[in-house]
């Protein structure tokens, strides 16, 4: 009787065993899925960080950036009905830094 017992608990065990097993085959697969993610989101991250590396350290896209806001300030300034003399300024500001932007733009060459 102690023999029946054991042989039972055996194949218990075994199929217990095999289950466990395909758990384990399952989260590795995706456990390798989630490190490709990682790593794919790692180079992505760390393309991205160059770039705006590269694009703070360059004078003519600070310089698009700041006609870039003054443009949104006159857009806003027509719709909020601000002075004429104050359009004007901005005018003349986005002006200058258009010209700024070209003497940067043909430093390059």
């Amino acid at each position: 009787m102690n023999f029946g017992q054991q042989k039972n608990a055996l194949e218990n065990q075994t199929v217990r065993n095999q289950e466990l097993q395909k758990q384990n085959n399952e989260l590795g697969a995706l456990l390798e899925k989630w490190r490709e993610a990682v790593a794919q989101r790692d180079a992505l991250l760390s393309s991205t960080q160059a770039k705006l590396s590269a694009m703070q350290n360059d004078q003519c896209e600070a310089i698009r950036g700041e006609i870039t806001g003054l443009e949104g300030t006159l857009s806003w300034a027509d719709n909020s009905q601000m002075s004429t003399v104050r359009r004007s300024e901005i005018n003349n500001l986005i002006t200058q830094h258009q010209q700024s932007l070209q003497s940067c733009f043909a430093t390059r060459r």
